[in-house]
């Protein structure tokens, strides 16, 4: 089984463009099935989702990129719809950044993501429901495999320890060191969507996969450069900042 762990803003939407052309494999995006388990599956899943279908061969890869930029990009992405719950949480804080980073921060939303899926170790219990009267976009409960949204925008019941968040990182240092066979970057491009293909044996691409590409953001409406938010967001990203640090410097691939 080839398991794509999908952390969001990554490019991860033009991986899976290139993952639903291999036709070798039996590919359900997202979803559990009925039928037999399938060769591929794709998401916003942690690590360790391998022992949901049983299986004893499997290939972990990912795709990550730099935290602050990422957030960033997650931020404009989840307020892009004025009717999504995401947004409505910007407007419940008056579409005051720093109110709203303050408030990601006390309910850990959207914190150290990446640290949190690659550990595989985040309790699915303490993770919070959607946010209550809000449409949730009528996505099934079993998008991702159960796991949508939790590694997103969805805060926790309780907040994470610093020791537990410590033990996450260092899972997540160990997986991405030992057991995920490929790791891209979204600032690569096309280079790293090659590199895939040539590391599973996907037939060569021609030209690079594009699925969404970025809007010009509104940085002028939100002040990203004031001293406060910038301590807010290093404070969300806390632990994805010292990972992405650890992966670069060992040039993992």
């Amino acid at each position: 089984m080839v398991i794509f762990l999908h952390i969001q803003k990554t490019a991860g939407s033009s991986v899976n463009k290139i993952l639903e052309k291999q036709k070798k494999y039996k590919y359900w995006y997202k979803y559990r099935s009925d039928n037999s388990t399938p060769d591929m599956i794709s998401g916003h899943i942690p690590y360790g989702i391998h022992k949901e279908f049983g299986v004893k061969k499997f290939s972990y890869f990912t795709f990550l990129r730099e935290p602050i930029d990422r957030w960033i990009s997650m931020f404009y992405f989840g307020i892009s719809n004025p009717k999504s719950w995401k947004s409505s949480l910007f407007d419940k804080c008056g579409q005051d950044l720093k109110k709203y980073l303050l408030w990601c921060l006390e309910n850990e939303l959207g914190c150290n993501i990446m640290v949190k899926q690659l550990s595989g170790l985040e309790d699915k219990k303490n993770v919070k429901k959607m946010v209550k009267g809000v449409s949730n976009e009528d996505y099934p409960i079993d998008k991702d495999f159960g796991y949508y949204n939790m590694f997103g925008y969805t805060g926790r019941k309780e907040r994470s320890s610093e020791s537990h968040l410590q033990d996450m990182f260092a899972a997540a240092k160990h997986n991405i060191s030992k057991n995920i066979d490929f790791v891209g970057y979204q600032s690569n491009g096309f280079a790293d969507q090659v590199r895939l293909c040539k590391h599973y044996g996907f037939p060569a691409l021609k030209k690079e996969v594009f699925v969404r590409k970025a809007k010009k953001r509104l940085t002028e409406e939100h002040d990203w450069d004031d001293p406060g938010n910038i301590a807010l967001l290093r404070e969300i990203n806390k632990y994805d900042i010292k990972f992405f640090r650890f992966v670069k410097k060992r040039n993992l691939k």
